[in-house]
């Protein structure tokens, strides 16, 4: 079964791309401000199903434990901070 966290190879890139989900458009936007400040590149957009909006963000980095988890638990806070929901990642991994 391979590692979840491939890195630990110097040469793996891994391109993540959260889901933080949030009541308004407005607190899309708030949130997406505080990600940008976090150093990902974002993108608002409305959620496939339902009212809530997706505050979609992504890096592009070297995937080591510590550096996931300081990722995963920003984005937790800033969507706990809207009324949102941090919904996890999908990822594409490079070499």
């Amino acid at each position: 079964m391979p590692s979840l966290y491939p890195a630990e190879k110097p040469t793996t890139l891994l391109d993540p791309l959260p889901y933080v989900y949030l009541p308004s458009r407005e607190a899309a936007a708030k949130a997406e401000l505080l990600v940008r400040q976090a150093g990902l590149t974002t993108k608002v957009e409305q959620a496939a199903t339902g009212s809530q909006w997706l505050c979609l963000a992504s890096e592009t980095f070297i995937p080591t434990r510590q550096k996931i988890h300081t990722v995963q638990h920003r984005l937790s806070e800033i969507a706990g901070e809207f009324g949102g929901d941090y919904d996890g990642w999908e990822a594409e991994v490079r070499h």
